[in-house]
């Protein structure tokens, strides 16, 4: 039987290829936002918004987190070929008779869905169409991290563009030639899932990724593990939901959609932190497994890699004015640049959590913990929306969200020094995330003392000096490495550390 390699320089490649990917996939919506915007106003991005974050509650319930128990018993299987595909069987099966049931029941109770929950949302079509693609999307989802596990990043990359294509098109015939709005994106939503997710059943059947089998002890194993998770998931989905809902009925549905419009500008953060968390997920594991020299290394790339994060996160925090007013046709829009800067310093803190929140799963033990930050961290998010949101308006769920993620890190943090004991170079974490604080006061203060909305050529100049001196402070020490990284390999990087 051949060993499964889990290098830290495959991971590298891996982390390369999620990131263009990604970085592809937002460049192209992006590039579009200024045509979607002509098409849809605030409130139609509010109302797809609201939907699809009810329905990210649904999709949870109906995956039960068990895409977690798959990454984590991939590897406790991984010389027993035959366990694992059973086990990888099991789960998909699950997950698509829960999809039915789920179908079902929301069809069922559509009344009370668009009565107690999206209020006066129509269920048909709006939500309908919504419903259809959550109840085919998980096995597609599944079948995209049992590709990643597997570190088949090259697959992962054709079926994520390939469908990220089939979306634009259909979102640019169903919103710009047919103009249907709301209903036009959510179509354009749901057809790809629904497409794919065939697909995908067919890809692990025939490539023989699993076995068609059901074994009740697995699923047993899989939920004993992915269970204590839901909660951990499930009130962020949750507090995702409320912070939105809140600010439509305390506010306007507008209101929402501004803050919809900041969102998609900080989930390029989120890209590239769940890109290279995703790619260093074998080797995490691995390393975590060897307790030396792997370690060492994964303390010391987890360190730089913040670092980097956090020149990135500064160029979108500072120019985050100039990036709406190019990307967004009506000025109606242009107010959500002030909430970019705080969403970004939420990936920051999510960064840290992400990388306690690893040591969790790893060990299977601290997943019976993990739900005590995750809610504890969105219960406040939630206080802070419901008390906050008609002071603050569309600021208010990136504040929260701020506020949610350092408590989740710290909670995360505490446990896993008593459970799985890492240590990380936190001091120098928590000062680099300090540094991006106050840099981004320094590089917005024109904007700030002035309240000057616009391009202004003397403002871009000063931001650029700012970048460059984050570059300097962050990155002085580490620029022999950081060309060794670059021009060479990742294991080559390392060495020089050591």
């Amino acid at each position: 039987m051949i060993k499964e390699e889990f290098s830290i320089s495959k991971s590298f490649n891996n982390s390369t290829i999620y990131f263009v990917t990604s970085v592809l996939q937002k460049a192209l919506s992006f590039f579009l936002l200024p045509l979607y915007t002509v098409y849809l106003s605030t409130d139609d991005y509010g109302l797809v918004s609201l939907i699809l974050s009810f329905f990210g509650i649904v999709a949870l319930l109906i995956t039960l987190a068990l895409n977690g128990s798959i990454s984590r018993y991939y590897f406790i299987y991984k010389n027993e070929k035959e366990k694992q595909k059973q086990f990888l069987g099991t789960v998909v099966i699950g997950i698509i008779i829960n999809c039915i049931v789920w179908l079902i029941l929301l069809i069922s109770f559509n009344k009370i869905v668009s009565g107690y929950f999206l209020q006066n949302i129509s269920f048909y079509p709006y939500v309908f169409v919504a419903l259809l693609s959550t109840v085919t999307s998980p096995v597609y989802l599944l079948y995209q991290t049992i590709l990643q596990i597997k570190q088949k990043a090259n697959n992962y990359a054709i079926n994520s563009l390939s469908f990220f294509i089939l979306a634009i098109t259909l979102n640019i015939l169903f919103i710009v030639v047919f103009q249907m709005g709301a209903l036009g994106m959510l179509l354009a939503n749901s057809i790809p899932n629904i497409l794919f997710s065939i697909y995908a059943i067919y890809s692990l059947i025939k490539r023989k990724h699993i076995e068609i089998v059901f074994r009740f002890r697995f699923l047993k194993e899989a939920l004993k593990y992915s269970i204590p998770l839901v909660p951990h998931i499930l009130s962020g989905t949750i507090a995702d939901f409320i912070s939105r809902n809140v600010l439509y009925l305390k506010t306007s549905l507008s209101n929402v959609g501004l803050y919809n419009i900041a969102f998609q500008f900080g989930s390029i953060l989120d890209l590239i932190l769940s890109s290279v968390f995703n790619a260093l997920l074998p080797f995490t594991y691995d390393a975590l497994d060897d307790k030396s020299g792997k370690r060492t290394k994964l303390i010391s790339l987890l360190t730089l890699i913040l670092r980097l994060l956090v020149i990135i996160a500064l160029i979108i925090s500072l120019f985050s004015e100039e990036l709406v007013l190019l990307m967004t046709s009506k000025p109606e829009y242009y107010p959500s640049w002030r909430a970019i800067p705080i969403l970004a310093l939420a990936v920051l803190f999510s960064f840290l959590y992400t990388a306690y929140g690893t040591l969790l799963f790893y060990n299977i033990k601290g997943t019976r913990f993990i739900w005590i930050a995750s809610v504890s961290g969105n219960l406040t998010n939630i206080g802070f929306t419901l008390y906050f949101t008609t002071i603050l308006t569309y600021l208010t769920p990136a504040i929260a969200l701020v506020i949610q993620r350092v408590i989740m890190f710290i909670i995360v943090f505490t446990i896993s020094r008593i459970i799985e004991p890492v240590k990380y170079e936190l001091n120098k974490m928590l000062i680099t995330i300090l540094v991006f604080i106050v840099l981004s006061c320094l590089g917005l203060m024109p904007h700030l003392l002035t309240k000057f909305d616009g391009i202004n050529l003397y403002f871009i100049g000063w931001k650029i000096l700012v970048v460059f001196l984050a570059a300097f402070i962050l990155l002085r020490k580490d620029r022999r490495l950081i060309y060794s990284f670059l021009s060479t390999n990742l294991n080559q990087y390392l060495n020089l550390r050591k």
